[in-house]
């Protein structure tokens, strides 16, 4: 067996074989809903202080379609980020990624989110009402 055919078949192993990807395969075992900012109560907070996980993607006041990729994963820290298709009001955007941050769960319910241009926010699952002016938000 000379080298070309060694490489060859390497070749054809890589194609056929799929090799799962980090990013493929970690998930964050988050509740589905809206999180607030943990010095706030979730009924009156500012829409800046919300963000919506639907088990994709985290998405705030001015974000929609978004896809959360994890990057990488310490224990229950995660390396992420998020790109949105459009705009909160539906209007399709640039899909630019966001900065990575670091997520750190708390449980099913609770994280720490920290940009790294910016400081760090816990935020916890809304089970109470959001107001009625919000009420499709909380789905």
């Amino acid at each position: 067996m000379n080298l070309r055919t060694i490489s060859c078949k390497a070749a054809l192993i890589s194609v056929f074989v799929p090799i799962p990807t980090f990013a493929q395969s970690a998930q964050l075992d988050l509740n589905p809903g809206t999180y607030v900012d943990a010095r706030y109560k979730c009924d009156g907070a500012p829409n800046a202080t919300l963000l919506t996980w639907d088990g994709k993607g985290f998405s705030g006041a001015h974000s929609s379609i978004c896809s959360t990729r994890v990057l990488s994963r310490t224990g229950n820290t995660f390396r992420i980020q998020t790109t949105c298709a459009a705009v909160g009001d539906g209007t399709p955007a640039v899909a630019v990624p966001s900065d990575e941050e670091s997520l750190s769960l708390l449980g099913g319910s609770g994280f720490i989110l920290a940009g790294f241009s910016r400081g760090s926010n816990s935020y916890r699952l809304c089970t109470e009402e959001l107001g009625p002016e919000r009420s499709s938000a909380k789905q």
